[in-house]
């Protein structure tokens, strides 16, 4: 059970939604990995946050298209 630290706020969750879309389906450059490497590192429940919405983005990319 993760402790209320490591719980990403619901903002948290917005912002790695926000960098998931950024990340995937847009074409990153060096400075958009840099931006989401400071924001990742900025705050612990960031990667929590990341984590949760990464593996999310995951098991949806594995749905099928129709």
């Amino acid at each position: 059970m993760p402790t209320p630290e490591a719980t990403p706020t619901q903002a948290q969750v917005d912002q790695a939604i926000e960098w998931l879309v950024k990340l995937r389906y847009d074409s990153p450059g060096p400075r958009t990995e840099q931006q989401f490497q400071r924001w990742l590192a900025s705050h612990p429940q960031h990667a929590a946050a990341w984590q949760r919405v990464s593996t999310l983005g995951d098991e949806l990319a594995d749905l099928p298209g129709e």
